[in-house]
């Protein structure tokens, strides 16, 4: 199946079946070269020594924090217990430990992360090392061990219950103390995030998440959402820039350009990086048109900061386009907002029903008829002397920045969805 097969779907299945085979295999191997140690005066005194709570429970922290995984310094255990070189009454705490070990591999992610990321993986200490404190009561003052020992003579598996029985009870006993773990997190690591969304950073995504591809697609997604998000922000202030004559605002438009083509470029790159990874076929086929849509959103803040030359030039000159042409502006400017604003919910996810779809069609069709249309009163008013030359050309070209910017966000919209074709109305 991973040799032979050309999708990716079926080579993952080849891959999971054959993981499985190679996990088996290397536990019987395990067992059967760890067979010596049960004879072992030294390592029996080791494992008798764990069998104290305290430090069977630091065993098996600093066990599956080197190991940095808690299935496989399970397996390593239950290896031993098939051996015969381990007992449950000696193994029960390691594996309590072996949780709490668990979370170092989160502790070390969240190194130099926000402090969203810090929590999380705070968090995730406190209900382990509360489920290990729950267990060691519960295995102390109760027969709890001779309850699993008198389900199976099994080592292997008592110790695999003791696992999941943890694991499974902990989750639903500490699920209802949710909150009071998240308010923990926030006394120990105090402080807010920065709300500047308009820094040149990414905020969803980082190389440490190319080691999960499902969750490295789901992330850039949203990193992609954010950028739309600031596309649509830039050409409304753009907008505002253009007809009230506010020069802060063109500063505000061009400190988010660079935000744009930051994330422009970096996005890109992860992109490459993603579409490298082992991911299913359906979310290759995402990343790959995620490259159109970035491509577009990029456009968009391109088009804005282009209105705001424009506007910029006005202020200048101290030039002002006629009444009949503001209000024409206005009209383009709620069409071109309404556009953006459905496609990126299309994208977003928020709305993908066939009357979405045909709006946002038939809104960009308005537009372009519109901008023939305007651009035809603009030339019979520059005719009769209504507007000046220059100011004129500077309304051509806004009406054309205008509607190469439905026609980016139209693109946006249709981009995952081909079949459905921007419907004209009367047809």
């Amino acid at each position: 199946m991973v040799s032979l097969s050309k999708k990716n779907n079926t080579k993952y299945v080849g891959q999971i079946i054959a993981g499985f085979g190679i996990l088996f295999f290397g536990m019987t191997t395990m067992s059967d070269n760890l067979k010596p140690l049960a004879s072992s005066d030294f390592f029996q005194s080791i494992i008798t020594s764990v069998s104290d709570p305290f430090i069977g429970i630091i065993f098996g922290t600093l066990f599956a924090g080197v190991v940095q995984s808690s299935s496989a310094t399970v397996g390593v255990l239950q290896a031993l217990g098939a051996a015969g070189a381990l007992a449950l009454p000696n193994a029960v705490y390691i594996v309590y430990g072996i949780h709490i070990g668990a979370c170092v591999t989160s502790v070390i992610s969240s190194i130099g992360a926000t402090k969203a990321a810090r929590r999380t993986s705070l968090s995730y200490v406190i209900f382990c090392s509360i489920g290990v404190l729950m267990f060691t009561l519960i295995t102390i003052f109760t027969p709890y061990v001779l309850w699993i020992e008198n389900s199976t003579d099994n080592v292997s598996l008592q110790i695999s219950l003791v696992h999941i029985i943890f694991s499974i009870v902990s989750t639903i006993v500490l699920l209802p103390c949710n909150d009071l773990i998240i308010k923990m997190s926030y006394m120990i690591i105090r402080g807010e995030e920065s709300t500047d969304k308009e820094a040149c950073h990414l905020k969803y995504v980082d190389e440490r998440i190319l080691k999960t591809p499902p969750i490295a697609v789901n992330q850039i997604t949203k990193e992609i959402q954010r950028m739309g998000r600031l596309a649509k922000k830039n050409f409304i202030l753009s907008m505002e820039a253009l007809l009230e004559q506010d020069k802060n605002k063109i500063e505000q438009v061009e400190a988010n350009e660079e935000v744009i083509d930051y994330l422009n470029h970096m996005i890109a790159n992860y992109l490459v990086k993603i579409n490298a990874l082992a991911i299913e076929d359906a979310d290759r086929e995402k990343i790959g048109k995620f490259y159109h849509v970035v491509s577009d959103m990029e456009r968009i803040g391109d088009h804005a900061e282009n209105i705001c030359e424009i506007a910029g030039m006005q202020i200048d000159k101290n030039e002002m386009f006629s009444e009949k042409a503001v209000l024409e502006i206005n009209e383009l400017k709620e069409l071109v907002t309404s556009v953006i604003d459905n496609s990126l919910k299309i994208f977003d996810g928020e709305s993908r029903d066939r009357d979405m779809f045909k709006l946002v069609g038939d809104t960009e069709q308005q537009i372009d008829d519109k901008t023939e249309l305007f651009k035809d009163r603009h030339i019979e008013r520059l005719r009769k002397g209504e507007c000046d030359a220059t100011v004129g050309t500077l309304f051509m070209e806004l009406l054309t920045n205008l509607e190469r910017i439905a026609d980016h966000s139209t693109n946006i919209a249709f981009s995952f969805f081909p079949n459905f074709k921007p419907i004209q109305s009367g047809t």
